[in-house]
C-alpha cells in the first residue's frame, strides 16, 4: 500500500517540500539531452508508465491490452481493459503510495500551493496520449476536486484521451476515446 516510512507530514516539512516541487527548478537541455535540477533535494519521479509499441502479435488488429486496476481493490484486479495501439497509457490513483490513520487515507496527490491531500471524489486518472510525458503530466493533474471538474479540465487538453474512475468505481470517458479504441469493463 505505501512505503514503509510514511508518515503524517508537520507543517514544516511541508512548506520545505512545497519549496521544492517548482518546476521551474527542473531545466532541460535539448541540445545535450540533459536535466538539470537547480535546486537541492529537487527529484523527478516517473512510474507506471506503459508504453506501447508496434502491433501486438496475440491480438487481432496488433492492438496491445492495458489494464485499469480496480482502485477499490487490491494490486492485480482489473476494472477495465483498453485495447491500444503506439500510445502510452499512465494512471493516477489514490489507493497506491498510501497510508491509514484512524480509518482516514493519506495518498500521494496534494495541492501543490498547500501541500495537503487533494479533497476529492475521484480514485483514479488514466491518460492515453502518444508522448508518455504527456500522459503522465495530465493524470496528476487531472485530480481536480471533483469528477466534473477533472473532465472539464480535462476535455480541455490537446492530445490526450482519459478514463476517470470515481470513488464508487463508475468511469467517464473522453469522448475521442470512445471512438478510438476497444473498452472492456468488468
Amino acid at each position: 500500500m505505501g512505503f514503509k516510512d510514511a508518515n503524517i507530514p508537520t507543517t514544516n516539512s511541508l512548506q520545505a517540500c512545497l519549496n521544492l516541487i517548482n518546476p521551474y527548478n527542473v531545466h532541460l537541455r535539448n541540445d545535450e539531452q540533459t536535466i538539470y535540477l537547480s535546486k537541492k533535494g529537487v527529484e523527478i519521479n516517473l512510474g507506471g508508465n506503459v508504453l506501447n509499441i508496434g502491433c501486438s502479435p496475440i491480438h487481432d488488429k496488433g492492438y496491445w491490452s492495458v489494464g485499469i486496476q480496480n482502485p477499490s481493490k487490491t494490486r492485480g484486479n482489473i476494472i477495465s481493459v483498453l485495447m491500444v495501439k503506439n500510445v502510452s497509457v499512465v494512471t493516477s490513483g489514490i489507493y497506491e503510495r498510501c497510508f491509514k490513520v484512524d480509518n482516514k487515507i493519506f495518498h500521494h496527490l496534494f495541492d501543490t500551493n498547500t501541500g495537503m491531500l487533494i479533497n476529492t471524489n475521484i480514485a483514479s486518472v488514466t491518460i492515453i496520449a502518444n508522448k508518455s510525458i504527456d500522459a503522465e503530466v495530465w493524470s496528476t493533474a487531472g485530480f481536480q476536486s471533483s469528477v466534473e471538474k477533472a473532465i472539464d479540465y480535462l476535455s480541455k487538453q490537446k492530445n490526450i484521451e482519459f478514463v476517470v474512475i470515481d470513488n464508487c468505481g463508475k468511469h467517464y470517458y473522453s469522448k475521442g476515446l470512445i471512438k478510438k479504441i476497444n473498452i472492456f469493463i468488468f
